[in-house]
Parts: C-alpha cells; structure tokens; sequence
C-alpha cells in the first residue's frame, strides 16, 4: 500500500506542466494526497475529477484559487471526513480524512503562518491540538501526511544557521512539531535516512532547487500502530511541476 503525498501548488498548474500523468500511471501510489489545489472542483480539469483507477475526495477553501486538499483514492473509502473542528481549517479545506478497514489516511495542509505573528500564533495552536488529537488516537493505525510547514531540525534544511528565527523555523514551531511526534507519530522518512540534505520545498528565488538550498517540510506520519507495518518511505526530489516535491511511504498490509 504506497501513500503519496505532494503540495502541487495548484492542481491546474500541474497539469498543464503534464505532471499529471506521472502522478496517476506512473508514481504506483494507491493513496494520492495533495495540498494546495487552489482550485473548486467546477475549475478541476474534467479528466483530474476522477482519473482512470482512482475516486476522487476534494475540499476546497471558501476562497477561490486559495488553498486547498484533494485524495485520489484506488479503494473505495468507508468513509470521507473534510472537518476537522477548528474554523480556519476547515474554511480553508485544509483537511481530509479516509477511513479503510485497516487504517485511516488523514490529509493537512497546515498554515504557514508566516504573514503576522497572530496567523504564527494560530499556526501553533492548532499543531497543539493535533498533538492532543494523536495523544488519544494512537493506538489506531492512522496516517497522517501533508504540507506541515514546519522544518524539524538543524539538519531538516540547508541553512540552519541564518534562519533560526524564520517562519517555519522558529524554535516555538519546532517545539510544537516536536509534541506531535512525542504525541505518538513515526516520522517514516527518518526511519530510513538519518542524514541531512534530504528537502522537499525550494524557494523559486537564488536557484535554490538546483542548488539543493531547501527545507524538508512535507511529511509522512504514521501512529506506532503501524510501525511495524512500514515497508519504506522516501522524498522523491527528482519530481517537478511545484516548489514543493512528492513524498511517500508504504505499509505492507
């Protein structure tokens, strides 16, 4: 069971790049979650809606051409939640949650945060909450991937040293992402590669993907539950059509 995971950065950007045909005939993923669509599902290119094999799940923002999530989804879900609880949330589709009879996937994209310090503020209150939210649920075997917007540490982007205090940095972030994994969350990426210059976002300024000057950002989580039930997991860097690149993990069901 492979769970792919990518920020397109706008569903329609990259299908006009032609990357869509790689996310469903050859990325091999049973379970699609993308973040920033950007876009409500009348805007949604007719063959993105429900492409050959897969059901698509959307939930857009109340604001046009903003934010965003989508699953693409080989198995029929038991059941589909877009609500979380909390009103920025779920007023910017920021969430979607499938439930199988073997586990759940839950889908975020969380806020960066970055444009006043009570939208900061409001960024960590809610990964606070999730941190309460798998405190309760982590004995179920739960998925959890995304856009977190959050490095976790020194060696989670290129230059640690000159953004310590940048959104998306900034230790009171770093202290929230880290609850949350203490809640009870394996970072699937880190249980293969414990090494630095592994990124997942790159600034579009100073050619930053080409040379390699990134965060990784994007994750894939799962409960203990599932443990041992991971196979692998992986940053597929080489991919393009978005600042951000896709990002996987897959469970031997």
């Amino acid at each position: 069971m492979k769970i792919l995971s990518w920020n397109v950065n706008g569903i329609r950007a990259v299908h006009r790049k032609n990357m869509t045909d790689w996310l469903f005939n050859e990325s091999d993923a049973d379970v699609i979650c993308l973040q920033e669509i950007k876009a409500d599902e009348p805007k949604i290119p007719q063959e993105l809606i429900s492409p050959s094999g897969y059901k698509g799940i959307f939930n857009p923002a109340q604001k046009s051409g903003y934010s965003g999530t989508a699953i693409y989804t080989k198995a029929e879900p038991n059941t589909v939640t877009k609500v979380f609880g909390k009103t920025e949330i779920d007023e910017e589709g920021r969430f979607i949650r499938v439930n199988y009879d073997e586990f759940a996937v839950l889908n975020f994209y969380i806020p960066n945060g970055g444009r006043d310090k009570d939208q900061l503020d409001s960024k960590i209150e809610f990964i606070h909450e999730l941190a309460e939210y798998v405190e309760k649920h982590k004995s179920e075997p739960l998925v959890l991937v995304g856009d977190f917007n959050i490095a976790r540490t020194e060696k989670d982007l290129a230059q640690p040293e000159e953004n310590q205090d940048s959104v998306m940095f900034k230790p009171e972030e770093r202290d929230a992402i880290a609850a949350l994994i203490n809640a009870g969350l394996v970072d699937t990426f880190r249980e293969f590669n414990d090494k630095g210059g592994h990124y997942t976002w790159w600034a579009y300024w100073a050619n930053s993907r080409a040379r390699n000057l990134g965060w990784r950002i994007d994750y894939c989580f799962v409960t203990e539950a599932l443990r041992s039930k991971l196979g692998t997991a992986g940053i597929l860097a080489e991919i393009t059509g978005s600042d951000h690149c896709p990002v996987f993990c897959e469970l031997e069901l």
